[in-house]
């Protein structure tokens, strides 16, 4: 689960707010490719951003706190009606703060997104800080 702030690189743009929750599966210490699918909900205005994540985690040592990680995604983002939409590709990078002897594992990401919009693109910055529960420590 994250919070989750969507700021517009166009000119005369904004920023909204809303939430993400995710499913996060892979990587890990056999593999440092993992993937997750996730959906964000911004208030105001009311939209969906589904997104799909190929993740590459650093191998960083066992002693390190930070675990930073890359992510390229492709997604779609639609009005809560589901009466248009436009696809979504991106890049960013994010890294996870190891606890000692939790299940829980704070993170924190940002990605670039191109939204492929009437022929033109819109430019954005994804922004997300939450939790992962449950990973062991990936």
């Amino acid at each position: 689960v994250a919070a989750d702030g969507l700021f517009s690189l166009e000119e005369g743009g904004g920023s909204e707010f809303g939430a993400a929750v995710m499913g996060e599966f892979g990587g890990g210490a056999d593999s440092p490719i993992g993937f997750r699918v996730d959906v964000a909900y911004i208030f105001d205005p009311e939209i969906l951003i589904f997104r799909g994540n190929v993740i590459y985690t650093f191998m960083t040592s066992a002693e390190s706190k930070f675990h930073p990680y890359l992510l390229g995604t492709g997604g779609y983002v639609t009005n809560t009606d589901f009466d248009g939409g436009d696809f979504l590709a991106g890049a960013g990078a994010g890294f996870n703060i190891m606890m000692t002897n939790s299940s829980i594992t704070p993170f924190v990401e940002a990605a670039f997104l191109n939204q492929f919009a009437d022929g033109t693109s819109v430019q954005m910055v994804d922004a997300r800080l939450g939790v992962k529960i449950g990973t062991g420590g990936n």
